[in-house]
């Protein structure tokens, strides 16, 4: 048994995990208009999508994941 806090929490209480919170980001914006719906409740889901130019984010309106691109001018 190892010392000291857990890896899930730095408290060492044990609840949670890292990835139970949200993904913050300062390069990226924290919501996009959704391409199925144009919902404007979005937010960032993966910093990462299907390539690596695109991140994921998730709609609250629609419930659905999209890509889209991570760089803009």
């Amino acid at each position: 048994m190892r010392d000291g806090p857990s890896d899930t929490e730095p408290d060492g209480s044990g609840n949670g995990s890292p990835l139970d919170e949200p993904l913050k980001s300062d390069a990226l914006p924290e919501s996009v208009a959704c391409p199925f719906c144009e919902g404007l409740d979005t937010e960032q889901f993966s910093a990462f999508g299907g390539q690596v130019s695109t991140s994921q984010y998730y709609c609250n309106r629609c419930a659905t994941v999209f890509d889209t691109w991570r760089w803009r001018r």
